[in-house]
């Protein structure tokens, strides 16, 4: 199995947006609060910054454990993000974790992953090179 490498333009680049996906898992709980357009906008905002603070403490700290060990591929980044999803509900003793934090973890996961992009084989960059 060799490893693969991204771009890392791509890369910074996605961690850049794919934190902003999350909203798109959130907004569907505002939308029943019945929130003024300024509490509407300050609560995104609000969403915004958790998701850039957790997307690097979680989501960057398992990349980089990731990358280290060599299996970056977008699939173990999802099976990450599901993995943490459960964890998280598991410690908190309740199902209803998944149903609300689930969707914004997995699409700033996936929205990482397709913003990433695929990775070109150890073995191509190399050949390619010379």
């Amino acid at each position: 199995m060799s490893a693969s490498t991204y771009d890392r333009k791509k890369v910074r680049r996605a961690m850049l947006i794919a934190p902003a996906a999350s909203l798109l898992g959130v907004i569907p709980f505002f939308l029943q609060l019945n929130l003024t357009f300024g509490q509407f906008i300050g609560a995104c905002l609000f969403v915004l910054i958790l998701a850039y603070v957790g997307g690097l403490v979680v989501g960057g700290l398992g990349y980089l454990i990731l990358r280290a060990l060599g299996i970056s591929e977008s699939r173990y980044l999802i099976a990450y993000a599901v993995l943490f999803v459960v964890l998280v509900a598991l410690l908190y003793g309740d199902v209803y974790v998944l149903v609300s934090f689930g969707p914004p973890v997995l699409l700033a996961a996936a929205a990482f992953c397709y913003l990433r992009g695929s990775g070109a084989d150890s073995e191509e960059v190399s050949n390619s090179s010379a």
